[in-house]
């Protein structure tokens, strides 16, 4: 049972990606490295299916909350929706101008980090700001780029729009580098069964945005992210990563290194 979900799962994520594919001069080859990493990534799934499936969705609930309530000139953005493969399309470094001009963006992003982090590999994303109907008033796709180090993982996000975060909702601290201002925030994640009720004090947290309550998981766990933004060229970029052990500092100079 739990495999036949997860082969619908894969096969509803190739569908929505394949939209992104059909006009693409590089379809074949692009289709030919997803189906090569397909198995792969069952095999992987297999043993770390919990783990990955909570990760993905508690990332993009986090993005949103980052992202708050917006306005831009065809009207105020209430969420995000975003779709995107959960291996990557790309496993080489130096397919990185060919995803950057997919994307439209430019990234800069390094192939390792002093750190010990590494490339892992590069998803595109096709994304939508909605309005509070639903409707999408602006399309667009981005970059994710993946790096691992040991079991550890960090995701940066490089999307062709400025930045838009909510610092009067959220506790960001604000780090300035080079003339650029880099804005931090750690967030408690609490999953949660369908029909669960905050108490007082949760929702309070999640007003003060230290808090992000998931619904959907079959028991109660929690996860820690730490999440960098900072933009540059009017291009949004951010740093993401959840139950790792990298210290405030350390992530912190990941994104000063991006250059």
């Amino acid at each position: 049972m739990k495999n036949s979900k997860l082969d619908h799962q894969i096969k509803k994520c190739l569908q929505e990606q394949a939209k992104l594919f059909e006009q693409s001069a590089d379809t074949d080859n692009e289709w030919n490295q997803i189906l090569s990493r397909l198995q792969e990534q069952k095999m992987e799934d297999n043993q770390m299916k919990h783990f990955n499936l909570k990760k993905g969705i508690i990332a993009t609930a986090a993005a949103v909350l980052v992202l708050g309530t917006i306005s831009i000139a065809s009207g105020k953005v209430t969420s995000i929706v975003s779709h995107s493969l959960s291996f990557p399309e790309y496993t080489k470094y130096t397919d990185l101008s060919r995803a950057e001009a997919r994307a439209g963006v430019i990234s800069d992003a390094p192939e390792g980090f002093s750190n010990g982090y590494s490339f892992y590999g590069i998803n595109i994303s096709s994304d939508s700001y909605q309005n509070e109907d639903g409707t999408a008033i602006d399309q667009f796709k981005s970059l994710s780029v993946e790096y691992r180090n040991g079991s550890d993982r960090v995701k940066y996000d490089i999307q062709p729009r400025p930045m838009f975060i909510d610092t009067e909702k959220f506790p960001y601290e604000v780090f300035e580098q080079d003339g650029i201002s880099y804005y931090y925030l750690e967030m408690r994640n609490k999953w949660v069964p369908v029909g669960y009720e905050p108490t007082e004090e949760e929702k309070a947290r999640m007003e003060a945005g230290t808090l992000n309550i998931g619904v959907g998981a079959s028991e109660i766990s929690y996860s820690d992210s730490k999440h960098i933004t900072w933009e540059v060229n009017g291009q949004a970029r951010s740093l993401f990563c959840m139950d790792n052990d990298i210290s405030k500092e350390d992530f912190l100079n990941m994104a000063f290194e991006i250059q």
